[in-house]
């Protein structure tokens, strides 16, 4: 356990007083400056005139969503398979109080995004300082892919409080020494998963995490492990019983095998064929035509049918594959949206029409600064600096927690990061992908300030003349 008493930033006393409850002022302005910053997105975005149906930003998921909230108002869920519940369920209840109106949900989801950056403040509380978990908290409020999140029909912004939820639970479990956290740590991460299924194998992660960092005789910690997995198992019963009943499959989701085909296959193919992305899904949905002799209509078959195409094609590229992976996994880190921010914020703009798949964001960047605005351009210089120096602090942040040999908390950091970064893979060139991971960057980011900070005034204090007492 990092001990407080040995943080250079101590605890802060102070305290606001709230109709007999008491808030600490430093996160309390930190989650009121983000408020601020997503209601006046809010007030210049003015969502309310806007046609949703039509409008570009809101096309694709967001109206899949859409319509699956309006499908369980009426008590069905169109036999979806590949869509899990949960965000659909929440906008289904807020439309059911105040009407079909997407932008009461964009409204909603400000103070959702404002709950992840107080738990990221809570997290990190659990082992550092209050003037680290302060500096994660306030780099999530001003993050501007965090701030943009909350105007549109992606289930990010619920996913990530959920998830955050989870993983506080489960160091604080470790902190307390008890099962109960544990319990709740699993109930939220089945909530998690309710909201995306990339989620699904997040637990056997945090079973392996329980199995090689607490000090205990391994027969306690495997049951532990068990415990963990089978809790998140029975809250996702009610929907592997639905789809045993519907489909006679007990299965979650149709996503694993509609992902592989349709995104890492078919990112092959066009890769290949240096064709358009529609020409490689048709090229690879035909290929599933033609194995199938016919119209396949237990959705479970067909996804098994879509793996095994997806897999022939992989294991028959697997140079490009990986190249495509890789690729997109560095595209994430330095995506900005900034052609989403141009338009919410009234400035013209255009998306760039570059190869999607397969190559490095910094091989397009003379067409970008060609193409794009002088928003675009300062939104990006500014996301650029600002993510590097994110990146090169959690790096520091990272080295430390290894060097002091704090292996639970960068254990669970890290493993999150690379879990989220390898499932999304080719498709980082979407920045809402990297929203989920943020959290986790930067509370390393924050850690990793406070060392370099902690050297610089122990070095300027050894120069002045002060002798540093030996911990």
């Amino acid at each position: 356990m990092i001990s407080r008493k040995k943080d250079l930033f101590q605890k802060s006393s102070a305290n606001l007083e709230f109709f007999g409850y008491s808030f600490p002022v430093g996160i309390t302005v930190v989650l009121l400056f983000g408020l601020a910053l997503r209601f006046l997105l809010f007030f210049i975005f003015r969502p309310w005139e806007l046609d949703f149906e039509t409008y570009e930003l809101f096309q694709y998921d967001p109206q899949e969503y859409h319509i699956l909230a309006k499908s369980l108002l009426n008590g069905s869920f169109d036999n979806n398979t590949l869509r899990t519940p949960g965000f659909p369920a929440f906008i289904a209840l807020i439309y059911s109080i105040f009407g079909i109106k997407p932008w009461i949900v964009f409204l909603v989801q400000i103070p959702m995004s404002v709950i992840s950056v107080y738990l990221v403040y809570k997290i990190s509380n659990i082992h550092f300082s209050d003037k680290v978990s302060l500096t994660a908290a306030f780099l999530l409020a001003i993050d501007p892919l965090q701030i943009i999140s909350p105007f549109n029909l992606f289930s990010e912004v619920i996913f990530i409080p959920f998830l955050l939820s989870s993983i506080y639970f489960f160091l604080l479990s470790y902190e307390k020494q008890n099962l109960k956290n544990l319990i709740l740590s699993a109930i939220a991460l089945g909530l998690t998963i309710y909201i995306r299924p990339i989620a699904i194998y997040l637990p056997i992660v945090l079973s392996v995490i329980i199995l090689f960092t607490k000090r205990e005789k391994w027969r306690v910690l495997l049951k532990q492990s068990v415990l963990y997995i089978l809790t998140v198992f029975l809250v996702l019963s009610p929907w592997f019983t639905r789809n045993l009943i519907l489909f006679d499959k007990f299965e979650f989701s149709i996503a694993g095998g509609y992902n592989m085909l349709y995104v890492y296959a078919a990112a092959i193919i066009y890769d290949r064929d240096n064709g358009s992305i529609d020409d490689a899904i048709l090229e690879v949905a035909r290929r599933v035509d033609e194995r199938a002799g016919g119209p396949v209509e237990n959705p479970f078959e067909l996804e098994k049918l879509q793996a095994e195409i997806a897999a022939e094609i992989i294991k028959e590229n697997p140079g490009v594959f990986l190249l495509n992976h890789l690729t997109g996994s560095i595209n994430l880190y330095y995506s900005f949206s900034t052609f989403r921010i141009a338009t919410m914020l009234g400035a013209d703009d255009h998306l760039m029409n570059a190869k999607f798949y397969g190559t490095n964001n910094l091989t397009q960047l003379r067409a970008f600064v060609e193409g794009k605005s002088f928003l675009s351009l300062f939104v990006t210089f500014f996301s650029a600096i600002l993510f590097t120096f994110e990146y090169m602090f959690a790096a520091i942040g990272a080295l430390y927690l290894l060097k002091k040999r704090h292996l639970l908390i960068l254990s669970v950091l890290i493993g999150t990061i690379i879990y989220q970064t390898a499932l999304v893979g080719v498709l980082g060139n979407n920045a809402r992908f990297k929203l989920p991971i943020e959290p986790f960057y930067l509370i390393l980011t924050a850690y990793g300030i406070q060392q370099i900070y902690t050297i610089w005034v122990n070095r300027k204090n050894l120069k002045g003349g002060i002798k540093i007492p030996k911990k």
